[in-house]
């Protein structure tokens, strides 16, 4: 019998599907600015929405895509969670091929994690609309 399931689909998540979205969410940032591929995939629900300045997709698909053109490192400044969802606010810096910098700007990221893998992120230019969007106060 042939298993025809995608990729990790079935699998357990990394950290179990029992992790705090908190954890979740750390081990998917570094994942992200280690490129490692196949960590933020495991870490990645197979229908994730991905929701950024070029409108929304979903799948890992995208995320795998995104990871190899980016070029990009997210030093985290602040955090904040309620539940499953997390909001992580960010310098988001961009290299060339060449290594050097072509651009940084301070961002807020919007997670939700279910069953020990995100679920949604969407990338926000303000710190306000990501915790707005999330439903969470700037005190949690």
């Amino acid at each position: 019998m042939r298993d025809e399931r995608t990729e990790g689909e079935g699998d357990a998540p990394p950290l179990g599907a029992d992790a705090a979205p908190l954890d979740v969410v750390h081990a998917w940032l570094a994942a992200s600015n280690a490129a490692d591929a196949e960590r933020l995939i495991a870490l990645t629900a197979p229908d994730v929405e991905i929701i950024g300045p070029r409108g929304t997709e979903r799948g890992r698909d995208v995320l795998r895509a995104w990871l190899e053109r980016a070029a990009a490192q997210f030093q985290t400044e602040r955090v904040f969670s309620s539940h499953e969802r997390v909001v992580v606010e960010q310098l988001g810096i961009w290299r060339a091929p060449d290594g050097q910098v072509r651009g940084q700007a301070r961002v807020a990221s919007r997670f939700v994690v279910q069953g020990g893998r995100v679920k949604l992120v969407q990338r926000y230019d303000s710190l306000d609309e990501a915790l707005a969007h999330a439903a969470i106060s700037a005190s949690e």
